[in-house]
C-alpha cells in the first residue's frame, strides 16, 4: 500500500516538473519572439529614419557659412587710384622716380610721404618733399593705426563673419576707438567690417624683420622709427616672430652669453623668458639691409643708440611688441 502511494507521488512530481520545464521553455520562446520582434521593428525604423537624419545633417552642414582664414598676409596693401591721400612712413632707402624712371630723390627709413595712389604692381605714387614720383610699396600708415592683440572676427553689418584676422595684424580703424563701444569699424587686407573693440591696441612697437625696420606707434600715430639688425639667420638665431609684451626696462646692463658679452645702455627684454630684447648696439656701424642674414645678433633686436633711447623713454612694462 505504501509503495503504491509513493509511486503515485513520484508520478505527480514528475508531471509537475515536466510542466515547469514546459513553462520555462515557453517563457524563453516568448521572450525570444519579443526580442526578434523588437529587432525587426528597430531595423525598420532605422531604415526609414537614418536617411532623413543624414539629409538633415547634410543640409545643416551646407548652411554653415565658409569662413576665410588667412594665417599670414602682407600688410603692404597697394592703394587704389581713387583714394584720399594719406600720410605714410617709408621702411627703407628707396629711390623716388619720375615718369621717365629718373631718380629725383631718395627716402630714408621713417621718412614721411603722402601716398597718392597706385603706380604699378610694385610701386605707389607719392609726394615727397614737394616732388611727385613713385617708390616701392613698402610703407606703413603714419596715422590712425592699431594692432589686434587677439584673433578677431571681422564681421559685416549683419553680424556675419567676413574673415578671421590673426593676432598681431595691423588694421586701420575707420572710426574713433571708444572702449564704451563693443565693436569698432576697421579696414584690413582690403576688407571693411567691425571687430571687438577690446581686441585693439593703438600703442605698440613694430619690429619688421624682412625690412629690418623698427617703428614705435603712440595712440595710433607714428612716433619714431629706423633701421635695425635682428637675429642671425645663418646660425639659426632668428628673432622669434609673434606678439609679445615688454617684460622689463633696464639701463647700463651687461648681457652675457656662452661665448660673448656686451654692455648696453638701454635693455628692453620681451621674449624667451627675458633673454631676447631690444637694445642699443654701439659696436655696429651699420644697420638695416641684409646684415642680419649672415652677421645678425644672437636673437636680440639691435638698434642705433638714439633710436633705442627714444623707444626706451616712451614705453613701459606690458607694452605690446609685434615682431613680423
Amino acid at each position: 500500500m505504501r509503495k503504491g502511494f509513493i509511486g503515485i507521488l513520484l508520478i505527480i512530481a514528475l508531471a509537475v516538473s515536466a510542466f515547469g520545464i514546459k513553462l520555462t521553455i515557453d517563457s524563453y520562446e516568448r521572450r525570444n519572439q519579443r526580442s526578434e520582434a523588437v529587432r525587426v521593428a528597430l531595423e525598420t525604423l532605422n531604415a526609414r529614419v537614418e536617411p532623413e537624419i543624414e539629409a538633415q545633417i547634410e543640409e545643416a552642414v551646407t548652411d554653415i557659412p565658409e569662413i576665410e582664414v588667412i594665417p599670414s598676409v602682407s600688410r603692404y596693401e597697394l592703394p587704389s587710384n581713387e583714394i584720399e591721400p594719406y600720410e605714410a612712413v617709408t621702411l627703407g632707402d628707396f629711390f623716388v622716380r619720375n615718369d621717365t624712371n629718373a631718380i629725383i630723390a631718395t627716402t630714408f627709413p621713417g621718412d614721411t610721404v603722402q601716398v597718392l595712389g597706385t603706380y604699378n604692381a610694385e610701386r605707389i605714387l607719392v609726394r615727397y618733399n614737394g616732388m611727385e614720383g613713385s617708390i616701392l610699396n613698402k610703407v606703413l600708415p603714419a596715422k590712425n593705426v592699431a594692432i589686434c592683440i587677439n584673433e578677431l572676427n571681422l564681421r559685416d553689418e549683419n553680424g556675419n563673419i567676413i574673415v578671421l584676422i590673426p593676432r598681431g595684424e595691423l588694421v586701420t580703424p575707420l572710426e574713433p576707438i571708444n572702449l564704451s563701444n563693443e565693436r569698432t569699424q576697421v579696414k584690413w587686407n582690403g576688407k571693411v567690417g567691425t571687430v571687438l573693440t577690446e581686441g585693439l591696441q593703438r600703442s605698440f612697437v613694430l619690429i619688421d624683420i624682412d625690412n629690418q625696420f623698427v617703428a614705435l606707434y603712440i595712440e595710433g600715430d607714428h612716433f619714431v622709427s629706423g633701421k635695425t639688425v635682428t637675429g642671425n639667420t645663418s646660425t639659426g638665431r632668428d628673432t622669434p616672430r609673434g606678439l609679445y609684451y615688454l617684460l622689463d626696462r633696464d639701463k647700463d646692463r651687461d648681457l652675457v652669453g656662452p661665448d660673448w658679452s656686451a654692455h648696453v645702455k638701454y635693455w628692453m627684454p620681451f621674449a624667451i623668458n627675458g633673454k631676447i630684447g631690444m637694445h642699443d648696439a654701439s659696436w655696429r656701424t651699420e644697420f638695416g639691409g641684409e646684415i642680419y642674414k649672415t652677421a645678425g645678433s644672437h636673437g636680440c633686436v639691435n638698434l642705433p643708440e638714439k633710436l633705442a633711447e627714444t623707444i626706451f623713454e616712451n614705453i613701459y612694462v606690458g607694452f605690446p611688441i609685434v615682431v613680423k
